[in-house]
This record gives C-alpha cells, structure tokens and sequence, in this order.
C-alpha cells in the first residue's frame, strides 16, 4: 500500500485544505458579529414593545409581558411587510434591466 492514497502530490500534507476553500473566519470577529445580531433582536424588541406602550396608554396601559408579546408580533409584522415590498421592488428592478416592462 502506498503513502498517496488520496493522489495528493509529493511533499504536499494530505491533511491540508485545498486551496479553492476561504480560510476561517478569526473568532473575535465571529463572535462581534454574533453580538451584533443578538444587539440588534434586542433592540427590535425594545422597539417595537415601545410602540405598543405608547399605543396602549390612552385606552389603559398594559402590563410588561403582553406588550412584549405584541411588540415581537409587531416586529414580525413589519420585517415580513419590507420583505414583500423589497421583493416586489427587487422583481420591477430586474425586469426594468432585463428590458421588460
């Protein structure tokens, strides 16, 4: 049996990555980017349990939880209603270069 298994040429570490693969990421900038995304959930969530505060004042303030609750369901709303205009937009770009109508 020969040392070359796998056909990599001589002098070369058949346990090397091949050359195509990116090399990985550092782990503090994978770890600022993960404490970005969690910022930015806590911050929608802040946002949106704000709005449902200030909305519910004039018929009687709600209590902490169901205002979170509905600030989250207020989030999903808004991310799901940009999603759909920004693909419809998206969709009008694309046909507008392509030279459709």
């Amino acid at each position: 049996m020969s040392e070359n298994r796998h056909d990599n040429p001589p002098g070369q570490n058949p346990h090397s990555a091949p050359s195509d693969v990116p090399p990985p990421s550092p782990q503090r900038l994978r770890r600022v980017g993960i404490l970005v995304a969690v910022v930015a959930v806590i911050v929608a969530v802040a946002l949106g349990t704000g709005v449902v505060e200030l909305i519910s004042l004039a018929p009687g303030r709600l209590s902490l939880p169901p205002a979170v609750l509905l600030g989250v369901i207020l989030d999903v709303a808004v991310i799901a209603i940009l999603a759909m205009f920004g693909r419809r937009r998206q969709k009008a770009a694309r046909a507008k270069a392509t030279g459709g109508s």
